[in-house]
């Protein structure tokens, strides 16, 4: 019994250190909406990619499933970038990220984000830096 209470302790504190959000210098959050992420290259079909500075463009995503756009730079009329300035709702599954009600596939690593919407077909891939 007290074997199967010590295993029980156990998980219960990895499962909640391993879940938590909060941030040390020494360890990331691997969760989407845990930092805000720098717009670094939009790709789309055959044109040139539209490559940004750090902070230019800053997707911020809340828990409580809002997209939040900032752009800090002029477009051009050539821009690509479907967005603009604003707050977007956000729904996240385990691949897929719909925002407005747009379906985009999703890849998270330590510090890069890319969504992406059927590439194959010429859509957007957007390509971001953890800030």
């Amino acid at each position: 019994m007290k074997i199967l209470y010590k295993i029980t302790l156990v998980i219960w504190f990895v499962f909640f250190t391993g879940v938590s959000c909060e941030s040390t210098s020494s360890e990331r959050c691997n969760r989407i909406y845990c930092e805000k992420w720098s717009l670094i290259q939009i790709i789309q079909g055959f044109a040139e990619p539209e490559i940004f500075a750090e902070n230019e463009i800053v997707w911020k995503f809340t828990s409580d499933s809002i997209l939040t756009i900032q752009i800090n730079t002029d477009l051009t009329d050539k821009s690509i970038n479907p967005f603009s300035n604003g707050e977007y709702n956000y729904y996240l599954s385990q691949e897929t990220i719909t925002i407005d009600n747009e379906i985009f596939k999703y890849v998270l690593t330590d510090d890069t984000l890319f969504i992406s919407q059927d590439v194959a077909s010429d859509g957007p891939e957007f390509n971001f830096k953890r800030i």
